[in-house]
């Protein structure tokens, strides 16, 4: 085998590519020979990449009658490395047919170069922005480049030893051209492992008398049965032609494999059979299989993968024809249309669109009786059951110079119905007696009208409002005046989501099949909630509002009768290397003036600790750490009580509600020697609001607000706490136990005559 490093392949290709030009183009004195540079030419072509024309080549050259003995092991070497390369391409080719399980892992460095490329992580050379004595975190090419060499990993399971209690299988490892990552492998097995007999020519090592390890010019194969590895290199040679790859059950599984980093499939025929084995005895196990039809299964799979515009998760089962999985059945719902997409604003934050029913055909009178009859129980069920054909769930950014003092965001409900006159009658009176059970008047709501459309508010508690209108076939709610504008001009064809740049990727991925579906706009949403956020959760989220751009993520099921798929995605990713190289340097700044901290306090220089910690906060961090920080300094260095008492005072204020905090302090006020018991009156300010904090449930919290009392000189009040300490959980605590001697022992002096 060839085995050069990176330097010699570019150095031999060099003085390949000069002797091709030689013998084609100059001649010095005599003709040179054409078998040799045959042979040197097939070596730069298969460092390229030209696999299939380096075959060629070194194959005329091994079957050449006049060739030197050294060139032409060399190219039969060289043919054998191709041949290998060529039939390894797809991993599957050289899997067992009947594997029940087969996991792939294909080219990683691609992928994540990819996925570092589109988050703006991958340096190009130019990182012009970054400021000078800043930090930034900017990924070398080179570093992936060497990851991109990697082929990849495949794993096949073929079933499960009973004897052993261990899977039977075989895996391929691909190093592709990373040098190091081979060498390793082949350094380690002679020191770490026993040679055995060889595989088909190959060397082949035991590791711990339980797996084979077999190297061939470009693979790794590993497996417990020497059998399935002597398989393997027969496909590998061409011997045999049947593999995972020509399996009738698994083709339209792996052809979806596509580009994908990460793929799995499992056949399920064969498994079905094992585990109902296994389930035999348990009645449930037979009631979930009837309800599940495992019969029905074909295959599972899933993949992860980066694609063109974000990466994707995906994972689907494949059933018969005519299967009966109720639960499957009984979730599945219909496509959802592009009418109900329309209905949905340009612009808005997120939605939810799925569909509950079937469209009607049929033309509804507006005279029918049904619209002035009485609502009745069983019309509910008809409106979600039969009525109703799909909906969406939007959620709109406010408007520009809103000053809405709703605690609701604006959102709109458009659905879709067979019958608009009989949805208005139902909606309009149940949203009325909801009204009037918190308070309202009558259960009409107020009239209104948007756009020259028909509007009803009902009011709610907390100023919380909903508008209701039907607009053709359409019933939207709404909880603001704003969002049922957006909504109505949008069905009577304004800009919609079908027009929005945004999630153009999202919804071209929804199939004929796609029936539930959710799209997300994380910059829009920031935008929704900073309504929502105090000043330093909105200076906290800026940094990421300011970058994530047009990032959507998206979340949706196909459900046909044959197929289920649930895919994850996102596009649009967005550039976060300024964002990251801002978070580097403030963690950097942070870490200095830590240091600066430590070093102070350490050389009791206390001016200069406290002036660190206000460099701290003024930086924005916050911690009860850093709060307990300002309390010691001021105690010990600067011996200023009056201040310390308001440190602490202010302390317990900001963690009022964090119990453990409070009591941490508390207990180190009384117990840390260098505070020499001066602020046990303030430990049982802390400790008493710890206990209220935690409803006075926490043994270790009572323990301490026991020795905040006794130390302030109420005995009685400490042994009371103590006792419940005790019955709280500290009986089994031995320090607990001693105090709580103590303190009856102090409490016996004290009423001694």
């Amino acid at each position: 085998m060839l085995h050069l490093s990176r330097f010699k392949r570019t150095v031999v290709g060099f003085v390949a590519a000069m002797a091709i030009f030689a013998s084609g183009a100059v001649t010095f004195g005599a003709e040179a020979d054409p078998t040799t540079a045959a042979f040197y030419k097939a070596y730069y072509l298969q460092q390229q990449g030209d696999i299939a024309g380096a075959a060629k080549l070194y194959a005329e050259v091994v079957d050449a009658r006049r060739v030197e003995a050294n060139i032409k092991d060399a190219a039969q070497k060289g043919l054998a490395e191709c041949r290998e390369e060529l039939a390894c391409a797809d991993f599957a080719s050289l899997m067992p047919e009947d594997a029940l399980a087969y996991i792939e892992l294909s080219r990683p460095g691609k992928q994540i170069r990819d996925l570092l490329d589109m988050l703006g992580l991958l340096s190009d050379g130019d990182n012009s922005w970054a400021k000078p004595g800043e930090r930034y975190l900017s990924i070398s090419p080179v570093l992936i480049n060497e990851l991109a060499g990697i082929r990849g990993v495949a794993v096949a399971i073929t079933g499960v030893d009973p004897m052993a209690g261990k899977p039977a299988g075989v895996a391929v490892f691909h190093p592709g051209n990373v040098d190091a990552i081979r060498g390793a492998i082949e350094t380690a097995l002679p020191a770490a492992t026993v040679s055995v007999a060889p595989i088909a020519g190959r060397q082949t090592f035991m590791v711990e008398n339980e797996v084979y390890v077999c190297l061939t010019s470009r693979l790794i194969i590993v497996s417990p049965q020497r059998a399935q590895i002597e398989s393997v290199i027969k496909r590998l040679d061409g011997k045999v032609k049947d593999s995972l790859a020509t399996s009738e059950s698994m083709a339209d599984v792996l052809a979806n494999r596509g580009k994908s980093l990460l793929f799995f499939c499992v056949n399920a025929k064969p498994v079905v059979p094992m585990i109902k084995m296994l389930g035999a005895a348990s009645k449930e196990a037979a009631i979930g299989s009837a309800v599940l039809d495992l019969d029905s299964l074909n295959w599972i799979s899933g993949k992860l993968g980066v694609e063109e515009d974000g990466p994707q998760l995906e994972l689907a089962v494949n059933f018969d024809e005519g299967q009966q999985n109720l639960a499957y059945n009984l979730l599945r719902t219909p496509p959802i249309s592009r009418d109900i997409l329309a209905s949905i604003p340009s612009g808005a934050a997120a939605f939810i669109a799925s569909a509950l029913g079937e469209s009607s055909e049929k033309t509804i009178d507006v005279g029918d009786d049904r619209a002035t009859r009485a609502v009745i129980g069983l019309d509910f069920g008809r409106e979600i059951f039969a009525n109703i054909v799909d909906f969406v769930v939007c959620v709109m950014p406010p408007k520009e110079g809103s000053k809405s003092r709703s605690p609701a965001p604006d959102v709109a409900v458009v659905i879709r119905v067979n019958d608009p006159t009989k949805s208005e009658k139902l909606w309009q009176q149940m949203l009325g007696l909801i009204t009037m059970a918190a308070g309202a008047p009558t259960t009409d709501g107020i009239a209104d009208s948007i756009s020259d459309v028909a509007v009803r508010a009902y009011r709610f508690p907390e100023n919380v409002n909903v508008f209701f209108a039907t607009v053709d076939d359409k019933v939207l709610l709404t909880t603001s005046r704003h969002a049922a504008q957006q909504a109505i001009d949008t069905i009577r064809g304004g800009a919609s989501v079908l027009d929005d740049n945004a999630f153009a990727p999202g919804i071209a991925r929804m199939t004929p099949s796609t029936s539930k579906a959710i799209l997300v706009h994380p910059k829009r949403c920031l935008a929704v909630g900073r309504r929502f956020m105090s000043d330093r959760e909105r200076a906290e989220v800026q940094p990421v509002y300011e970058v994530i751009g047009d990032l959507v993520a998206a979340v949706m099921t196909d459900e046909s009768d044959e197929l289920f798929r649930l895919s994850v995605s996102a596009s649009s990713l967005p550039n976060i290397g300024p964002m990251v190289a801002a978070e580097l340097q403030r963690e950097f700044k942070s870490e200095r003036m830590h240091a600066e901290l430590n070093r102070a306090t350490r050389r009791n220089q206390w001016d200069q600790a406290l002036a660190a910690l206000d460099k701290l906060e003024e930086a924005g961090e916050s911690s009860s750490r850093l709060d307990r920080k300002r309390i010691e300094i001021l105690a010990m260095g600067k011996g200023d009580r009056e201040k310390v008492v308001a440190a602490t005072k202010a302390f317990a204020d900001k963690h009022a509600r964090h119990a453990n905090v409070l009591n941490e302090l508390a207990w180190n006020l009384l117990t840390d020697k260098k505070y020499e018991g001066k602020y046990n009156d303030e430990a049982l300010k802390l400790a008493e609001k710890a206990c209220e904090a935690s409803n006075h449930r926490n043994w270790a919290i009572l323990d301490t607000a026991a020795l905040a009392n006794f130390k302030t000189g109420k005995p009685k009040r400490a042994l009371e706490l103590q006792e419940k300490a005790i019955e709280r959980g500290g009986s089994k605590n031995k320090e607990a136990l001693e105090r709580l001697e103590e303190y009856r022992s102090a409490l016996v002096m004290r009423n001694a005559p």
